[in-house]
């Protein structure tokens, strides 16, 4: 049916879900970043979980079954619906099918429920009953757990009077139930009783087989492994709890969004835990990424840092005192430099600015710039003033510095995005409407987001980087020429794509004029130039730093260049962009005016006091007379 209203859909939800499209965006990149995050995650660990030599204990089979539910839980609960919330793509305005989506995620959920349950019976009978595990759980028997795994949620289905209903808000980022299903409620609770009571059981039986037999590399292993289910099931059921309590009580506008993150944490840190704790995905995490830094399936421990980066010069020998200024600077800018580019991204994403293609980009590279200066700037920091390195036993150091090319060669791909919707804009109006008219501007995402993945494939042996803090730069661990020819092409391509730009701009001038519409857009593009150029000087100054180590203090300004390059983004567009520029003397205004209300309350409430005073010492004294 058409739906007149989405009250007609939607009776029982309240008035925070009207339509704020600020805060629609803002859920609905949250999504889709945290799924472009997770799911890759999930995916490598069950990519090693599904290896051979695994696959002969139950437990990993479980752990597989569980891993595939993970992919498709991320996929409906980060993925589709940050796109559906970007889209705006709801009942209420057309999309009936949307339901079909909503409809998945509670079986979905009711099939992990099962699986869940499932491993930590096979954890509990695995250190209680030998004999039982072993009739239920040996060789390929534990396959035919699937038929229960998946009869569940359609059973579960048969318990919803008149078949279920379930619809996704996307101004609250949460998809709710359309009437109280109490047996939704009663499946949660009981798989959290189930699984927490067989878990308790299986803490008591390890102690009682540690106590009674020792500990074997055999046991040892295994009750890795379950300790591992533990905490993820731990995890699980808090947030499974909160979804819960958030669905039936909505008191603000971002507890629906609150909700979701709980379920999509949920599945991440699933994935998250096996990265960090398992021993087979962790070094094969290292292996793909890291092949440097192991030797044979154990993590080395540096006996120094020339055995780390051979290349370095004797100026990044310890100092402290430089250390300390470099980190102190890097987390003080971070410090400015984030919230500043957080309030631009606030402006970006208003309505009005996001029926402009260059608005959204300008988001993406926004939401970039965030990024970045959080790695570049606050993280190094952090592990400056720490001293947290790889040739101090922090191995894990690796996939920090693993990630900053990966967020700079997104930037890139954003960048050239960018210069290439501002150049067509001028050059030929009917290819800019066609690549990024409306909706379609987001579909560049595709390319953004695989842009870095695609440049990580011509790192020979996967790719090596290392932060040292006492240079306060992220250093290749061997030449990647790629990386510089990428910067070089990126720097080439941009500029050329600009210089047309502003040619094109003083060709439509000198032919048209310049009405208003024109000016805004030239204002606009004028800015972009700016931030461009800077990021071009920037990228070239860091590149060469990296291939001519000349002194101490060279890495640091390298590192300065790149942190620079996202700071002056926000500042470019907090003083030329009039959008944000009007917004943040609003806010000063308002905080201006909210201090001058507060001295006015002082100063009367001051005054109060003392004619209180005054009256208090009169009242005395007729006393006294008296």
């Amino acid at each position: 049916m058409i739906f007149s209203s989405c009250q007609d859909v939607v009776p029982f939800l309240s008035e925070f879900t009207s339509p704020d499209e600020s805060r629609r965006l803002v859920i609905g990149t949250v999504y889709v970043a945290l799924a472009c995050i997770s799911i890759p995650t999930s995916v490598f660990v069950l990519s090693v979980f599904t290896k051979k030599e695994l696959l002969t204990h139950s437990c990993y089979k479980f752990l597989t079954i569980t891993s595939i539910l993970d992919v498709t839980c991320l996929t409906n609960a980060a993925l589709f619906s940050g796109l559906l919330t970007l889209l705006n793509l709801n009942p209420c305005n057309g999309h009936a099918w949307t339901f079909v989506f909503a409809y998945f995620a509670p079986m979905l959920w009711y099939t992990y429920c099962a699986a869940s349950e499932v491993l930590s019976l096979n954890r509990m009978l695995f250190f209680v009953n030998d004999r039982l595990s072993n009739f239920l759980f040996k060789g390929k028997r534990t396959w035919l757990w699937l038929i229960y795994i998946l009869s569940y949620p359609i059973i579960c289905a048969q318990f919803h009077e008149d078949g279920m209903f379930y619809v996704y808000d996307p101004y609250s980022g949460l998809i709710y139930d359309g009437k109280p299903y109490h047996f939704h409620a009663i499946t949660n609770f009981s798989k959290l009783g189930t699984v927490s009571a067989m878990y308790i059981i299986m803490v008591i039986a390890i102690f009682w087989k540690m106590h009674k037999s020792g500990s074997s590399s055999t046991l040892k292993h295994q009750i890795n492994i379950s300790l591992q289910t533990l905490l993820v099931a731990f995890i699980g059921d808090a947030c499974a709890t909160f979804y819960i309590l958030a669905q039936s009580i909505i008191v603000g506008p971002y507890l629906g969004f609150a909700a979701q993150l709980s379920w999509i944490f949920l599945h991440l840190s699933t994935g998250l835990v096996y990265l960090i704790a398992n021993k087979k995905v962790r070094d094969s995490f290292l292996v793909v990424n890291f092949p440097h830094i192991l030797r044979g399936r154990k993590i080395m421990i540096f006996s120094s840092c020339q055995e780390v980066v051979p290349f370095l010069s004797e100026f990044t020998s310890p100092d402290e005192s430089r250390r300390l200024v470099i980190g102190t600077v890097y987390v003080a800018l971070g410090c400015i430099s984030i919230p500043t580019s957080v309030f631009v991204l606030s402006v970006f994403i208003k309505k009005e600015l996001l029926t402009h293609s260059c608005y959204k980009v300008l988001t993406i590279t926004s939401i970039l710039d965030v990024t970045c200066l959080t790695n570049a700037a606050l993280f190094s920091g952090l592990l400056t003033l720490l001293n947290l390195n790889p040739c101090n036993g922090h191995a894990w150091t690796f996939v920090f510095a693993y990630f900053a090319p990966m967020l700079w060669y997104t930037y890139c791909a954003a960048s050239e995005v960018l210069s290439l919707n501002r150049m067509l804009f001028f050059v030929n109006d009917r290819l800019s409407n066609f690549l990024f008219k409306g909706k379609r501007t987001w579909l560049w995402l595709i390319y953004i987001l695989s842009y870095p993945i695609i440049c990580a494939q011509f790192h020979e042996d996967g790719m090596f980087y290392v932060y040292d803090p006492y240079s306060g730069l992220i250093y290749d661990g061997k030449p990647y020429h790629f990386h510089a020819i990428t910067n070089f092409s990126k720097l080439g391509t941009v500029s050329v794509m600009y210089i047309i730009m502003v040619m094109a701009i003083f060709w439509k001038m000198h032919k048209s004029g310049s009405s208003s519409t024109l000016k805004h857009q030239i204002n606009i593009s004028l800015q972009t130039l700016l931030v461009a150029f800077v990021g071009d000087a920037s990228s070239s100054f860091y590149i060469l730093v990296q291939y001519i180590i000349v002194g101490p203090y060279l890495g640091f300004a390298a590192q300065l260049a790149w942190i620079s390059l996202h700071l002056s983004t926000g500042l470019v567009y907090l003083i030329a962009n009039k959008k944000v520029r009007d917004s943040f003397l609003n806010l000063l205004g308002r905080l201006r005016s909210k201090t001058c209300c507060a001295k006015k309350n002082i100063s009367a409430l001051s005054m109060f006091s003392k004619m209180i005073s005054t009256t208090n010492q009169s009242s005395v004294a007729i006393v006294y007379r008296i």
